[in-house]
């Protein structure tokens, strides 16, 4: 289970004091059993649906939809005071923020405007604080998937979390949130560090790659979030982050870990992910072809600045004598797995007599 630290700044007379303040910040779910953990279908920080920048929500899955009985009510997760809201005429896409007594906006997404509680209409007319556990309403009918047997439904709560940070891994904010499921390596790959074109995985030498120069390192992984035997899919993971040991198993390099409990903007969707052929990481949860190739080279190597992405980093192999090395993955979600490939470094050596020796006339030359 995640435990933050916040720090608190408070106001008194003309001045501020800090104050340092053990804030648990797992709390009830969004949706009843408040007290229990859902099926998650999309996390925060995966690609949304369409691949064009990142999903920046969680998916809590339904089984049912209003007005069905058996759907659940969705809650307010903490108590606070409703800022917005889209109540009517508002299709799948009804929704509402909210901002919580510690100062994060909280946003629930695709309500059934059918199902929209007077109380929460009220209180954002009246600017009232809602205490938690509030019922706001029910999930709308998602029928996106109808054309897709054996996954023809999708219904869901959307729910986000922000701050001044930016957009958070609502997972992290949620209590009980301890998920044994995953996570999952399905597998590694190196390629050269250009992407143009297609994508081409480097060629073996036995058990070994090949690798020369500037190289992308991808893994293919994945997380299952309170999985059901109805409700599987496949979430992004938390934190990823490659090693290279030598053959003496020494560590030579660390990579910088990806962080995603704060999600990176859009732009970088598409750095972190590979969407080059064959490497095609995809959220589509109807089919479902729930893919995700992170290049994990991507980051930049400076861990005293906020992470960024850009697609010419690079694990540069010419900073380390050519032999065999032990490349270690590792991604974690809570949980952690590691998956470990063998390279074999061989870029080419140039002679430093040969490459600076003084060029010789041209035999045609004629020195008087």
């Amino acid at each position: 289970m995640f435990r933050w630290t916040k720090t608190i700044w408070t106001a008194i007379g003309l001045g501020l004091a800090l104050v340092i303040a053990q804030v648990s910040y797992g709390g009830n779910w969004p949706i009843e059993p408040s007290d229990q953990t859902h099926p998650i279908g999309n996390s925060g920080a995966e690609l949304a649906n369409g691949g064009s920048g990142f999903h920046y929500g969680i998916d809590i899955m339904e089984d049912h939809h209003w007005p069905d009985t058996n759907a659940h009510w969705v809650v307010t997760k903490d108590q606070g005071k409703v800022v917005s809201g889209n109540f009517t005429g508002c299709g799948t896409h009804c929704d509402m923020s909210l901002v919580a007594a510690d100062g994060t906006t909280q946003k629930y997404i695709h309500l059934d405007e059918l199902s929209f509680q007077t109380a929460i209409i009220t209180a954002y007319m009246n600017g009232t604080i809602l205490p938690a556990g509030t019922h706001v309403g029910k999930v709308v009918e998602w029928n996106g998937c109808t054309n897709h047997p054996g996954h023809d439904y999708y219904h869901h709560l959307h729910f986000e979390i922000l701050d001044t940070t930016g957009r958070l891994e609502p997972v992290l904010w949620l209590s009980p949130n301890t998920d044994t499921d995953g996570p999952f390596i399905e597998d590694v790959w190196f390629t050269n560090n250009d992407f143009v074109g297609t994508l081409t995985a480097l060629p073996q030498d036995g058990s070994s790659t090949i690798v020369q120069g500037k190289i992308d390192i991808i893994v293919k992984a994945f997380d299952r979030q309170f999985a059901t035997f109805m409700q599987n899919h496949k979430t992004a993971v938390l934190k990823l982050q490659y090693t290279v040991k030598d053959s003496s198993a020494n560590v030579v390099k660390v990579g910088r870990i990806i962080d995603l409990s704060i999600i990176p903007d859009d732009p970088y969707a598409n750095v972190l992910y590979a969407d080059d052929s064959p490497f095609h990481s995809s959220a589509d949860y109807c089919t479902p072809k729930e893919n995700y190739f992170y290049v994990v080279t991507n980051v930049d190597d400076n861990n005293s600045m906020p992470q960024t992405f850009k697609k010419d980093n690079s694990w540069d192999t010419t900073m380390h004598p050519n032999g065999t090395y032990q490349v270690v993955v590792t991604v974690w979600n809570g949980n952690s797995v590691s998956l470990v490939k063998q390279v074999m470094i061989k870029n080419l050596i140039v002679d430093p007599v040969a490459d600076t020796a003084a060029p010789k006339a041209p035999s045609n030359l004629r020195i008087q």
